[in-house]
This record gives structure tokens, C-alpha cells and sequence, in this order.
């Protein structure tokens, strides 16, 4: 599954059609775009910029089947600048969410949700309930698919943390952040609440240069 065309489109191949099908659009002018996809417990699922969940069943042989589970279309919709999904090895459906303050000492702000697709409900958890929700587990999201490992076999990252890259999404009114310096890899620490940069001995210089969005790179096994 691939989010293109302005993020305004979704669309999915599969190894037996051998071609590209449409599954999903927005409207233009709506002013939402999609933010992410991830695939979860035999379904795709879609998370627009302005919090719209969509379920994609795509074992129809016609036309993919998509169903609508919540929306959070409010006020706060203009401060959020970053949204992605997590499909966790234990069958939670995560959303990470980054969003600007005003008028305050931190600027940023990031929430873990766990989402209930069974009750149609997103349910925000705070400080040690996030960090004991991830069950000694890190999160990469990013450009790529989002990852979730567990620590006891990658000693080297630390637990209950949110690794993350800052992508430049369709333009810089998209991602106000960017201007006001943050950029470049990160550490998001739920536990503590803290952002850190993964590489701070180079002052975010190595940001500057293009390409501007950093992803991760997963290498393919034997290497």
C-alpha cells in the first residue's frame, strides 16, 4: 500500500493481480491529506491529518470495502503536524501524535493513543501508562513503515522511547516546526516526556543539507 498523489490517495498491489488498484481518496479542498497506513491483524488501515481512521478490507474482488471508525475534527486539528500508526507484536493499534503548543515553554508535544477499533474509541495514555504500554518494547516511525522491538534483543535502545524522523510533508504550512529549528532524528522518551536529539554532537547541521527527510533504513536479511 502506497500513499500518494499530494497524500489526497491510497493505493495497493498485490502479488496475485500484479497491478496497482486504487483503494481510497480525499476530497480535494477538504484541506485533510492521509499521514500514514499500517497493516493490522489481516486489514489495512488508513489515518488521515485530521485523526479519520479508515479500515480497508481489500479481499473484495470488485471494489475495496472501507469503513470509517472516528474522526477528530476539532480545534486542535491546525496544531498537529505529524501523525502515524503502530501495529504492536502483542495486537495493539497505536497512533502517535505531534503537535505544536502555543504560548509555552515547550513548543512540542507528543501523544501515544491506543485505539479501539471493537468500541470506536481513542484512548490518549499518559506519561507511565504510555511508557508501560510499549511492555519494554521502542517505536521507529518515520517515512518508513512504523517498527516496534523489543529491547531485550536490541540492548542498545532504550525502553518505553519513540525514535523518529521529521519529514518535510507537502510544504513547510504543513510543518511549522521546521522553521522554528526542530528537525533531524529524535528521541521521544515517554516515561520523562523529554525530546532528544539522537545525534547532538553534530547541532542538527547534518539536517541542512538535502534531502531534508530522513528515513530509516531496514537492510535485508544476511546483511
Amino acid at each position: 500500500m502506497i500513499i500518494h498523489s499530494s497524500a489526497n490517495r491510497v493505493s495497493f498491489a498485490s502479488a496475485i493481480e500484479g497491478r496497482w488498484r486504487l483503494a481510497s481518496t480525499i476530497t480535494q479542498g477538504s484541506g485533510d491529506r492521509y499521514a500514514d497506513c499500517v497493516y493490522h491483524k489481516g486489514r489495512f488501515y488508513t489515518l488521515t491529518m485530521y485523526g479519520v481512521l479508515e479500515m480497508l478490507d481489500l479481499d473484495n474482488p470488485c471494489e475495496p470495502r472501507k469503513e470509517i471508525f472516528f474522526t477528530e475534527r476539532n480545534t486542535e486539528n491546525p496544531l498537529v503536524f505529524l501523525r502515524f500508526l503502530v501495529s504492536t507484536p502483542w495486537g495493539d493499534l497505536l497512533q502517535i501524535k505531534f503537535s505544536r503548543r502555543v504560548h509555552r515553554t515547550k513548543r512540542l508535544e507528543l501523544r501515544l493513543c491506543k485505539i479501539e477499533v471493537e468500541n470506536n474509541r481513542l484512548v490518549r495514555l499518559r506519561s507511565a501508562v504510555a511508557a508501560a504500554a510499549l511492555r519494554e518494547h521502542a517505536i521507529f516511525v518515520g517515512q518508513n513503515h512504523s517498527v516496534c522491538l523489543p529491547i531485550r534483543d536490541f540492548p542498545e535502545l532504550r525502553s518505553s522511547c519513540v525514535y523518529f524522523t521529521t519529514p518535510c510533508l507537502c510544504n513547510d504550512d504543513h510543518f511549522p516546526s521546521r522553521r522554528e529549528g526542530w528537525k533531524g532524528v529524535g528521541i521521544y522518551d515517554l516515561q520523562n516526556q523529554i525530546f532528544e536529539d539522537v545525534f547532538p554532537s553534530c547541532e542538527r547541521g547534518y539536517s541542512t543539507y538535502l534531502p531534508i527527510s530522513e528515513v530509516w533504513i531496514t537492510p535485508s536479511p544476511g546483511l
